[in-house]
Formats: structure tokens, C-alpha cells, sequence
């Protein structure tokens, strides 16, 4: 161990909330919220008081004679829900000096109270209004214009009025959804979010932009579904064979005999058997020229076959989609709609493409006009409807001519900045921390029950060290395992029971999270902690971190100038997954800085868009897997195709590992930003079975167990845990629902009931808030929202969230967006941490 370091990424992703804190400090009512913080301390205080009186008041009642009545009285008169006791009824009791001053001083406290508890209304009154001015306010920065307009155009449109008309606000449910866009803005950083600037940084000695000189350019992109329907029916054209080469499916298995398996595509993705004939290992072997369809035809007339016959029988193979066709404009093409125009044989100067009418050569004006709506623009003081409605129209336009639907939403307009903003201070103590957090978390990683139980059904299938077809072992393993691929299969949900090897997991799973009760652990208890795991349960190479800085932790404020705390947010697999994607937003920009020298193998990334334009992204890796549907402009011998692939099984772990004859072992990692669960079956068999994946998702914290995360009908809290420098979980409450107070008066009454409520529990005033359901999938739960108890606008969300679930997950705000020497935005980082030999 001692001759390993911890490495971090080269490059840094850093996320930048699109609106300041300042805006969160706008929605609280700061003096309503400092008036019931004090009738809450009060009201406590007084209650601890009448408790330790009315002990005192019950010794005097058992040696009393004609004061006993009074006596009893006052004592019930401090009871809570009582009017407190009148000046005749003190009178009326023989008390101690010691105890009449103490009982006085008890009702001049109980007066002030009740005095202070009648402003409560008034002073709320005044500052909700003053706090609906502040929100339009806060509405009317054209970058809020800019994403609201992105997520509704209807919500939008109510805002323009407003703005137009400050006197006539909308009703209420609009403001709050104004309000809950705002908090989402200000607070969070999603990496697909519309109220967000991302930048790339870095750790070498480049020179640094100061503090908000982001300069972002906003990127617009259609959505990816469309993108393939336009490649697929321009591919599809019979009018363009002469000009669309093909290829043998990537997917092509050839199995003992004559039989092979391909994946088809469509109408729904499948695993499909052929029998090999003379006439498709022919269209096979020539395939490996990328000859057109007619080419082909006339190779195997050439060959002996009649021309006609020829033509149909390479028709009816692509209809199988055995051979499939080349696209010539590959799926991270920065300007697709323009190299679509440029290879349809885009010729303005010939002035004949209208004569071409519906034929696809006359499609190019009407791609040049898309390709130009979409180039990357300098966010203006508009809100970008124009440029929207322009996208739509030439979508739509497009969409016309290919017999293809026009996109729902035109497009999602992400901005980034080619600005290099500092990165986090991050010592090689808390380097060292996160590393040990890398191995330690993977005893959490869900995929390692499906890992076992894969290498298990091939050690069974197909022998010990067997080498098997990667879509045979996919075809049999996703029939026998539907608990594990199965359309409804939730695998992270595992009951780890049955396999000796799955209950020694769940056996190391709560011996981890025995630990963490423990809350403040040193980077050697984590490590200890691993030393014993058996060979199967290893940790991913590398893994990717989004962390915050912890404000008053920075080098300044700590002793000896030393890096302060980092919390972390989610960790997933690493190889520039997160970068990836951000370089080909800043190349559509036409600000990419260079690309770091990607990794070899045995890394290979998974090729395809999937439909997604999250998966859009410039390659992080030197090879890739070539899965059917992907368009790839990768030189071939860095491509593997599927079909090359086999699965090897590990007799000494019982585990399998990926194989191919050219390359040896094959690490797959699906690098796209859309979400594993949406790929299709082969590929998310792919994913699921053999790549790595999160080691932390914020909706399913390991170090809290399901049981534990479901609750059980009272109130629970789980501590903050930190390992050395790092906080791996923040302070987490659940809550079941019907136990959060409900609405029964006036407004100030509520937010005292709530106050009382949050004091008893030890909630923090500023947290996140999520919603679940029994049944619900936990990582499908809604997103946290952002619940600033002083807001009286949030407070209202938060009762929404609290009537429509059934429990409700409360998490510290860690860092507090608004705590002394917070940056001025919300800032999240994505690093990278491995370890070299």
C-alpha cells in the first residue's frame, strides 16, 4: 500500500448556480423569522420554568391547609394550554419569597410573551408584501427569464405580465412556483438545469479568471430522439443508396455451427438469431469495404447472382438490420444539421436545390437554417424567445420534409463559459481522505450483487473459465435474472440473502455502517475497515466526486494555512464522464480548450447517443465499444464491436470480466450523462453486468440503510459523517408526513407551530427537502427542494411537499448558501480521484 499515491484528475468541472445566494436571502422575512426564533426560545424556556414551579408548588400543596385551593390553582394555572394565573391568585398563596420572585418573574415573562406573540401577525403581514415585491424583483434577471422560459412558456408568459404590470400579481400557486424555480436557481447546481454556467479548471499553472468573469455563451441543443430521427431517414432514403455505405451490424455474433445472434434496433431492441448462408457470409465479407446497397447488388451479381435477386436480398438484410448503414456524420459532430447539409451535396451556387422539390438533396436550405438557430450565442438581456421560436420553426420545417415529428420542446439551452475559474482547495489530506472514501463506499456499490450473481449463472452455464459470446451470456443471463434486467428489476433494492457470498456483502455493508454511527472517523478506520474483504469485492479504478467547499474552512480560516472541508454530493465512476460532455459543449462554442490525453485500455467507452443528447460528448477514452445505432467517427481499429466481445469467467473470484481476441480485457464504461436506467436492454445489460457505477447517489445514501431510509412511523435522525476531511453524509432526518403540523389558523401561528416542531427535532432552518411515497422508487424520488423555514413562500412549498407524501427525507443545507464567507453563487466541482503505482 505504501508504494501506491492518490491522483486527482487533471481536470476540474465546476457548476455555478445561475443566480447569486443573495437571491435565497431575498425570499426570508427576517424580521418575522428573529421574532419567532425568540417566542420559540421563550416559549421554551418559560414551559421549562413552569415545569420546575409546578414541582416545587406540589411539595407546598401537601403541607398546605386554607391556601391548598389557591395553591392548586396556580399550580394548574401554569400547566401548558392554561391562561397563566391572575395577580389575586399569587396573592391568595403563602409562597416563599424566593419562590413568589420567581413566580412573578414567570408572569412578566408570560405577558411579554403574549405581547410579543400579537405583533407576530402585523409584523408578517408587513413583510410578505415587502417579500412579494422582492420576488418579482428577483423574477425580472434576465437569466431567470432565460431558464423559466426554458422549463414552461405558460409560466413564463404570467411572469411577462407581471413585470408589465407590478400591480396585478398572479394568484397565489403561480408565485409559488415562481418562488420554487427561484430557490432551484439559487440553491442547487444540476448538471441539466437551465439556471446554470459550467467551466472546466484545472490543478496546473495556467492562469486563473478572478471571481464572476464567467462570460458564458449559451449552447443550444435539439433533442437527441430527433437528432436520430433525421440521420435514420436520411440514411433510410432509397433515393441517397448510391451514396450511404453499409456494414456488417457491429452487434454480429457467430456461434458454433451456422448460427449468429445480431441485435436489432427496432420495432423494439432485441437479440435475433440467423442461420448463415454462402449468399450473407458473401454480403459479409464484402460488407468489410463499405460498399452502397447497389455496389453490393452488383458484387454479388458479379458472384453469380441475378442483378434483380441481388438488389432484393441485400434489401431484405437491411431491413434485418444485419447490415446496417455508415453514417456519415457521427453522433459528437459539433454541427450536425450542417454536416448533414454538407454531405447532402450542399451547393447554394448551383441554384437548383428547390427544383429538387421532396427529393433529400433539397433538404440542405432548410438543415443550413437549423444549423444557424442553434449556433452558440452571448446570453442578451431578452429572454431568448426569439431565438427559441426560430429553432421551432426550422424543426419543424425539417421535420416536414423528412415525414418525421417535430420535437415537443425545440430545444435545451445549456451555458458555459471557456473562463477558468480557481479549483477547490483541496490538500493532499483531503486527497487522501477521498480516496479512502473511493475504496470504502464500494462495499455500497449495488452493482456488486449483480456482478455475483452474473459470475455465478456463468460458472453454472457455461463452466469454470469458460469464454462465452457476450449477447449469448446477455440473451440467457437477462431470461434466467429477471430480478436483475428485468423491466421492473429494482437490483439496488436487493435483499442480500441465499448466495453465501451476497449475506457476507450485506454482513460488510453493516459493519460500514456501524462504523459511521460512530460519525467523526480518521482515514485509517475506513482503510482498516476494508483490509478484510474478500477478492470479489473491489473498487473502481477511478472515481468522479462533486463536492462543495465548506465556508469557514477555507486556508485562511483554518490553523496553519491548512485546505479546510470538502462535502460530498454523489460519486459515479470516473474517466472523464463529467468533462466529456462539458468539451463538446465548449467545442459547439467554439471555445474547447485541449483535450488531455485520453485513456487506453483496457478502457473502452460506450459509442451511441441512445436518443439522448446528454450523451453528446467529446470521447474520453482512445477506444470505444460499437454498439448498433451509434455513429462513430472514432478510426476503426479503435473501435470494438459488440460482437467481439466475450465474457469471461474468473474461476479464483467467480466473477467475469469482458474479453476480446484484438485487445485483450475490456473495461466498459458508459460515459453519456443520460441516466444508466434509460439505456436500452442490450446496452443497459452491458452497463449493468460489467461497468462500474455510483458509489453514492444523493437519493439513496449508503451509509443509511433502506429500512432505516423507509422509517417506521416516528421520527428519525441520522448524524453527519465525516472521514477525516471529507463529509460523506450530512445530517438527514425522516419525517413521516402526518406528523409535520398542519394549517389550523392564522399564518404566525403556523410558522410558531413549525418552529416549536423543527426545535423538538433538531431541524436546521435552512435544509432540502424531498418527497417519498411507499412503493416509490427511491431513486426515482422527486428532487430535493430547497426549504428556508424564515421564507414564508417556502414554507408554503414545504407544506405541498408534506400533504402529497407519505414520508418526507430532510437534509442539512451543507454548506449554507448563506453562511459568513459563502462564495457569492452556489459552486459545486467534479473531481476525479484514482490511484497510480
Amino acid at each position: 500500500m505504501e508504494s501506491m499515491r492518490v491522483e486527482a484528475g487533471r481536470e476540474i468541472a465546476v457548476r455555478v448556480a445561475g443566480l447569486p445566494s443573495a437571491v435565497l436571502a431575498e425570499l426570508r422575512l427576517p424580521h418575522t423569522a428573529e421574532l419567532v426564533a425568540h417566542l420559540t426560545v421563550e416559549r421554551r424556556r418559560l414551559a421549562a420554568e413552569a415545569a420546575a414551579l409546578s414541582g416545587e408548588l406540589f411539595d407546598l400543596i401537601g403541607r398546605a391547609d386554607s391556601a391548598r385551593a389557591a395553591l392548586v390553582g396556580l399550580r394548574r394555572a401554569l400547566a401548558p394550554g392554561h391562561r397563566p394565573p391572575s395577580a389575586r391568585l399569587v396573592e391568595l398563596c403563602p409562597l416563599p419569597p424566593p419562590l413568589a420572585e420567581r413566580v412573578t418573574a414567570w408572569l412578566r415573562g408570560r405577558h411579554e410573551w403574549d405581547e410579543r406573540r400579537a405583533e407576530l401577525a402585523e409584523v408578517l403581514a408587513k413583510e410578505h408584501a415587502d417579500a412579494l415585491d422582492r420576488v418579482r424583483a428577483a423574477c425580472s434577471r434576465p437569466v431567470f427569464r432565460r431558464g423559466l422560459l426554458l422549463s414552461g412558456e405558460e409560466l413564463s408568459a404570467t411572469l411577462d405580465r407581471w413585470l408589465a404590470d407590478p400591480g396585478r400579481p398572479p394568484r397565489q400557486g403561480k408565485v409559488l412556483r415562481l418562488v420554487k424555480y427561484l430557490a432551484r436557481a439559487s440553491a442547487k447546481t444540476s448538471p441539466f438545469g437551465s439556471f446554470m454556467v459550467s467551466a472546466l479548471t484545472g490543478w496546473d499553472d495556467c492562469p486563473l479568471d478572478p471571481a464572476g468573469a464567467l462570460d458564458p455563451v449559451t449552447v443550444a441543443e435539439v433533442p437527441g430522439a430527433f437528432l436520430d430521427a433525421v440521420r435514420d431517414t436520411l440514411l433510410a432514403d432509397p433515393r441517397l443508396a448510391e451514396r450511404v455505405p453499409l456494414r456488417a451490424n457491429p452487434s454480429l455474433t457467430r456461434l458454433a455451427g451456422d448460427e449468429c445472434l445480431f441485435v436489432r434496433r427496432s420495432p423494439g431492441e432485441r437479440i435475433v438469431t440467423v442461420r448463415r448462408t454462402p449468399a450473407i457470409d458473401l454480403c459479409l465479407r464484402h460488407a468489410g469495404s463499405s460498399p452502397t446497397a447497389p455496389r453490393l447488388a452488383e458484387l454479388l451479381a458479379a458472384e453469380g447472382a441475378e442483378p434483380d435477386d441481388a438488389g432484393r436480398f441485400v434489401a431484405r438484410l437491411v431491413a434485418a438490420q444485419l447490415l446496417i448503414p455508415w453514417s456519415p456524420v457521427a453522433d459528437d459532430d459539433p454541427d450536425p444539421f450542417g454536416g448533414w447539409a454538407r454531405w447532402l451535396g450542399d451547393a447554394p451556387e448551383s441554384g437548383n436545390e428547390r427544383e429538387l422539390g421532396d427529393a433529400p438533396l433539397g433538404l440542405a436550405p432548410e438543415l443550413r437554417e437549423l444549423a444557424a438557430a442553434l449556433r452558440p450565442v452571448r446570453p442578451g438581456p431578452d429572454d431568448g424567445r426569439e431565438r427559441r421560436a426560430r429553432v421551432a420553426a426550422a424543426s419543424a420545417a425539417v421535420a416536414a420534409r423528412l415525414g418525421v415529428a417535430a420535437p415537443a420542446e425545440p430545444a435545451h439551452e445549456i451555458e458555459v463559459s471557456a473562463a477558468r475559474p480557481a479549483p477547490p482547495d483541496l490538500s493532499a489530506e483531503v486527497l487522501a481522505d477521498l480516496d479512502a472514501v473511493r475504496r470504502w463506499l464500494s462495499v455500497f456499490d449495488w452493482k456488486v450483487p449483480v456482478r455475483v450473481e452474473v459470475g455465478a449463472f456463468c460458472r453454472e452455464r457455461f463452466g469454470a473459465g469458460s469464454r462465452t459470446p457476450f449477447l449469448e451470456v446477455c440473451r440467457q443471463a437477462t431470461a434466467a435474472l429477471p430480478h436483475l434486467f428485468g423491466p421492473a428489476a429494482m437490483p439496488w433494492f436487493l435483499e442480500l440473502t441465499g448466495e453465501d457470498r451476497l449475506r457476507e456483502l450485506e454482513r460488510l455493508r453493516e459493519r460500514a455502517r456501524a462504523l459511521a454511527r460512530s460519525a467523526t472517523l480518521e482515514r485509517g478506520q475506513v482503510l482498516a475497515d476494508t483490509a478484510d474483504w474478500p477478492a470479489w469485492l473491489t473498487s473502481p479504478a477511478a472515481a468522479g466526486f462533486y463536492l462543495q467547499t465548506l465556508p469557514g474552512e477555507s486556508a485562511g480560516l483554518r490553523p496553519q494555512g491548512r485546505p479546510g472541508k470538502v462535502v460530498v454530493n454523489a460519486v459515479h465512476a470516473g474517466h472523464g464522464r463529467a468533462s466529456g460532455r462539458l468539451h463538446h459543449l465548449l467545442g459547439r462554442a467554439g471555445v474547447a480548450p485541449e483535450r488531455p490525453e485520453r485513456a487506453g485500455l483496457p478502457l473502452a467507452e460506450f459509442g451511441g447517443r441512445f436518443g439522448s443528447a446528454l450523451n453528446t460528448r467529446t470521447p474520453s477514452t482512445v477506444h470505444e465499444i460499437d454498439l448498433p445505432g451509434a455513429a462513430s467517427g472514432r478510426d476503426p481499429r479503435h473501435r470494438v464491436p459488440l460482437g467481439e466481445l466475450l465474457v469471461e469467467h474468473d474461476p479464483r473470484t467467480d466473477l467475469v470480466s469482458l474479453f476480446s481476441e484484438r485487445h485483450g480485457r475490456i473495461d466498459p464504461v458508459h460515459l453519456g450523462m443520460m441516466g444508466e436506467l434509460a439505456l436500452p436492454a442490450v446496452a443497459g445489460f452491458l452497463e449493468r453486468a460489467f461497468a462500474p457505477t455510483y458509489l453514492f447517489h444523493p437519493s439513496v445514501p449508503p451509509l443509511i440503510s433502506l429500512r432505516e431510509l423507509a422509517g417506521t412511523g416516528t421520527p428519525q435522525r441520522f448524524p453527519r459523517v465525516s472521514v477525516g476531511d471529507v463529509v460523506v453524509q450530512r445530517a438527514r432526518w425522516t419525517v413521516p408526513a402526518d406528523q409535520v403540523p398542519a394549517r389550523s389558523g392564522p399564518d404566525g401561528e403556523h410558522l410558531l407551530a413549525l418552529a416549536g416542531w423543527r426545535a423538538e427535532l433538531g431541524i436546521p432552518e435552512r435544509c432540502f427537502v424531498r418527497g417519498w411515497k411507499p412503493g416509490a422508487e427511491l431513486g426515482k424520488a422527486r428532487k430535493p427542494g430547497y426549504v428556508d423555514f424564515s421564507s414564508w413562500h417556502l414554507v408554503a412549498l414545504f407544506e405541498r411537499e408534506a400533504r402529497s407524501n407519505a414520508v418526507l427525507v430532510i437534509d442539512e443545507a451543507l454548506p449554507d448558501p448563506l453562511a459568513e464567507g459563502a462564495p457569492a453563487h452556489v459552486t459545486e466541482y467534479h473531481v476525479e480521484i484514482g490511484v497510480s503505482r
